[in-house]
């Protein structure tokens, strides 16, 4: 005869997984750990580097890293219609845009002098706006699990497809979020946050952190590729086409 499960018995289940999802993030919280997945972050950032070469833009501190990306499609992973991003400009599968990477390794070795992290991505991104004016592409892209701070920086989000690298890459950015995030192992276990896409326009994004009021004393960004502010790539897929 099949045994049935009483409802405490089922109860004990969920709260048994949550005690052990807390043992294990306090248990990579403890230093020894917290060194180690600073190394993982340095490491990650040196392979997206050598996979994808130096950055074109890079952030007064090098936090905030872009590379260009001829095609939206290439770096996202929904398919289907235009993207309408808050400032209403329509972002297009084939337009190029700057994808956004933060080398976590950097940012984490910035915060332990006190400085708040809002503060630290703000200046990088005031120091960005700079060489942003002229650039051709349509919008700054990149992935995240911190949703409504994100959309509070003025960026549009969307869900991407479930799959294991969606649960790879938000394991991933909860180990960050425990290394530098002052709320630590509470903050790195909140279950409902999960990796999310999001794009910012580059006007909108210049309207922003561009104002005269911010360009006066910020640092200008570094540049690490030939200035390409006179070429429209859409333009120049349509003639290859053509």
């Amino acid at each position: 005869m099949q045994k049935r499960l009483g409802y405490g018995q089922l109860c004990k289940r969920p709260r048994s997984a949550r005690l052990a999802r807390r043992a294990l993030w306090r248990v990579l919280a403890l230093g020894a750990c917290r060194a180690g997945i600073a190394k993982l972050c340095a490491i990650m950032t040196w392979n997206l580097e050598r996979r994808r070469g130096r950055p074109d833009l890079e952030g007064r501190h090098a936090i905030i890293r872009l590379w260009h990306v001829d095609a939206y499609q290439s770096v996202s992973r929904i398919s289907g219609p235009e993207w309408q991003l808050h400032d209403g400009v329509a972002l297009h599968s084939n337009d190029p845009v700057l994808e956004m990477h933060i080398a976590a390794d950097m940012l984490i070795a910035l915060l332990s002098s006190g400085t708040p992290w809002r503060v630290v991505i703000e200046e990088e991104f005031r120091s960005l706006c700079p060489v942003l004016q002229e650039r051709p592409e349509v919008a700054l892209v990149g992935d995240t699990i911190l949703r409504r701070q994100v959309l509070e920086f003025g960026a549009s989000v969307r869900d991407p497809p479930p799959g294991p690298h969606r649960l790879f890459d938000t394991f991933y950015r909860r180990l960050i979020l425990l290394v530098f995030h002052p709320g630590g192992v509470s903050r790195a276990m909140q279950d409902h946050e999960r990796v999310v896409e999001v794009a910012i326009s580059r006007l909108d994004f210049c309207r922003r952190y561009g104002g005269s009021h911010h360009l006066r004393d910020a640092p200008i960004a570094r540049t690490n590729a030939a200035p390409t502010s006179h070429i429209d790539y859409r333009e120049e897929r349509i003639s290859r086409r053509a």
